[in-house]
């Protein structure tokens, strides 16, 4: 479990791990379980107040990123004791990991998407400065006709619009 990226896709995704989507999660579970009425304020205190020490604890120097729930369980349960498995109710850890699955996923999507246009912008600008200098065409590997570079980077402009 855990880890299944083999390098993250920016800054934020890597300080966006599994521990903090776990916290994202449990924070938004603590949240509807108290609107809803399953659980009363007072709990929903002391398990935010629990989620909370967790988290200062997953944030101090020289401490492994969680890849796994239990032992944010763990945490949560040696500050509130048993009180703190209420967070999951209604939820299953394939829950859990289906969400911040995604979650991680998103983030890796837009970052990708980000550094494709940087890639397109940068081949709009090469095939700018290019609308006059002339190269040769070939159709299947015999010279057809003059093109432009700025004509022949534009194609693959075109191309990285279709993958966007």
């Amino acid at each position: 479990m855990g880890r299944d990226l083999p390098h993250s896709t920016s800054d934020e995704a890597e300080a966006k791990n599994w521990g903090y989507w776990q916290n994202q999660i449990n924070r938004a579970s603590l949240v509807m379980l108290l609107e809803v009425g399953i659980i009363s304020r007072q709990e929903a205190r002391a398990i935010a107040g629990a989620q909370l020490d967790a988290e200062a604890k997953q944030a101090e120097p020289d401490v492994e990123p969680f890849t796994d729930i239990m032992p944010l369980e763990k945490l949560l349960i040696e500050q509130c004791g048993q009180m703190a498995t209420l967070i999951h109710t209604g939820r299953s850890r394939q829950d859990i990991f289906a969400t911040l699955n995604q979650a991680r996923l998103r983030l890796s999507v837009l970052d990708f998407a980000q550094n494709l246009n940087l890639l397109r912008e940068n081949i709009l600008n090469i095939a700018k400065d290019n609308v006059e200098t002339w190269m040769p065409a070939y159709t299947n590997g015999v010279q057809a006709m003059p093109i432009t570079l700025g004509f022949y980077f534009w194609a693959f402009l075109e191309s990285f619009e279709r993958d966007f």
